[in-house]
């Protein structure tokens, strides 16, 4: 089922902030960067290596990521695990009694199809697929 591990995503304050530490510091390379206003956040992925991180930064602090940064300050939001097939995957974590947050598949960033699944000690798990 799991593939590897895709990203790791960063609730932030201020995505330009952080894209230019990883940039200016670390040499890291920005793959996408997206604005969306449906879903309230600010996104850029950093590639570093073969894996990502995510920055997101909340554009409304009543929901989503504005709301999780207002609550439980910057830090780790999630870690993605890239599957082969969303949908099996899906099906099979609700199969075993997972209670699913995500209750059915959604466009992603980066070209990617995307389910949040569950929370394990506090970290929320996204599942993954790239689209082809």
């Amino acid at each position: 089922m799991l593939k590897r591990i895709d990203h790791v995503g960063m609730a932030v304050k201020n995505v330009d902030e952080c894209v230019n530490f990883f940039q200016q510091v670390l040499n890291a390379k920005v793959g996408f960067r997206q604005s969306d206003e449906k879903n309230k956040v600010k996104v850029a992925f950093l590639e570093i290596g073969d894996g990502l991180v995510e920055l997101l930064e909340g554009l409304d602090l009543t929901v989503g990521i504005g709301k999780f940064v207002a609550e439980h300050g910057e830090g780790p939001h999630h870690i993605c695990f890239e599957v082969g097939n969303l949908e099996d995957s899906f099906s099979t974590i609700g199969k075993k009694g997972v209670e699913l947050i995500d209750t059915k598949l959604k466009p992603g960033a980066y070209q990617k199809k995307i389910a949040f699944i569950t929370k394990v000690n506090g970290t929320l798990i996204q599942f993954c697929e790239k689209i082809r």
